[in-house]
């Protein structure tokens, strides 16, 4: 997998490359595949050491990008993936920024943009969170339909005291 650094962006007269991680297949903890797209923002802040420190800083860049990912996201199941994407983007960030650091570059941001899950697996979490709207759709009518015959018995249990009462008066 090579670095593509198509689309540069200036900012306040910083050039910054926008895309230099490319998408990666990865497998998540629990042993399902997973595409990850991502971005790195990052400036040269010593122009010397990034080219000097780093045969190519944009490439090893990516590769720290991957290798990090990949222990990261093989340490999760798939359901910790899909969420906690804020803190991979930290994890990211601190171990390229430690490493950058050392080649005069200077990470500004790392954001996964996108994870996606296989088809077959999707139509799976569908029909899993479709299963626990079921689930709690029956157990809450079974609550209602108990709180009622719980009412329904007091309310005869009541009477049943009243015309006792009643007959007690007569």
């Amino acid at each position: 997998m090579t670095a593509k650094i198509s689309k540069w962006g200036n900012s306040q007269g910083l050039r910054m490359p926008k895309d230099i991680m490319d998408s990666l297949h990865l497998q998540v903890g629990d042993n399902v595949n997973i595409t990850i797209d991502g971005i790195v923002f990052c400036k040269v802040e010593d122009a010397k050491a990034a080219i000097y420190s780093v045969m190519n800083f944009k490439n090893a860049i990516e590769r720290l990008a991957q290798t990090t990912l990949r222990s990261e996201i093989g340490s999760l199941n798939l359901d910790d993936s899909l969420s906690n994407r804020e803190s991979l983007n930290l994890k990211l960030q601190t171990a390229l920024g430690d490493a950058a650091t050392q080649w005069g570059v200077k990470i500004t941001r790392v954001e996964i943009s996108d994870i996606s899950v296989p088809v077959e697996i999707q139509k799976a979490m569908n029909k899993q969170m479709e299963a626990e709207r079921e689930k709690r759709a029956v157990q809450t009518k079974a609550e209602a339909q108990k709180e009622a015959q719980i009412r329904e018995a007091e309310a005869f249990k009541q009477s049943e005291i009243l015309k006792a009462e009643a007959i007690e008066r007569m």
